[in-house]
């Protein structure tokens, strides 16, 4: 789950709205202690402590080879993790992180609504994908061209891949590529974690997968 990832910017997001917010009086009084009004959204939330936060648990980077896919991937995720935490409250939100968080009620819930979000998009991007591979494959079986097997596309994709790679190009403009591809041959092999990298992408663009 390489969105979760990006929980550490959610929970500095919310944060910066907190640290924002004048502490209030209670209501009914004009006197006495002042009470932050997001201390029922914060409390219990796996931390406890509003300065030492605790992530929850996450992927490691260096468990992935060095210079591998998974390992960019991972990279690209928290490189562009404010991106796709802005994504997905414009999307969801209209980009009021107060309403997301006042809706929510609790910052666990609010993550667990992030997960669920991206959980949502990533389904409507496989379905998707599947209608457009088997359209794919209808077509070129009528023309009489379809692949000889998945192991030639994957074959022909690994050769794309190791050259993108030397050229520099990034996970995304990888990912891109093995889609196109994927496609264009009525078959799906695309790693499930470089279709994170699209889901993700279309987040941040705004769009819904």
């Amino acid at each position: 789950m390489l969105e979760e990832l990006c929980h550490n910017e959610l929970w500095h997001a919310c944060c910066a709205i907190r640290d924002r917010t004048p502490l209030v009086y209670p209501q009914g009084r004009r006197w006495g202690r002042k009470v932050d009004p997001w201390e029922d959204f914060f409390a219990n939330a796996n931390t406890g402590i509003r300065w030492n936060y605790l992530p929850h648990k996450r992927l490691d980077h260096r468990t992935y080879r060095p210079g591998s896919d998974l390992s960019k991937s991972w990279l690209w995720f928290n490189e562009k993790s404010d991106r796709i935490i802005d994504g997905y409250i414009r999307c969801k939100y209209g980009g009021d992180i107060r309403k997301a968080m006042q809706e929510c009620g609790t910052y666990d819930a609010m993550h667990d609504d992030y997960l669920a979000f991206f959980a949502e998009r990533r389904k409507r991007f496989m379905a998707k994908t599947e209608a457009l591979t088997a359209k794919t494959g209808e077509e070129l079986a009528k023309k009489g061209k379809l692949p000889q097997s998945h192991g030639g596309v994957a074959n022909l994709l690994k050769v794309l891949t190791k050259t993108m790679k030397e050229q520099g190009s990034g996970i995304n403009t990888i990912a891109k590529m093995q889609y196109a591809i994927c496609i264009q041959a009525g078959i799906y092999v695309i790693p499930e974690f470089l279709t994170d990298v699209l889901v993700a992408e279309d987040i941040m663009n705004g769009g819904g997968a």
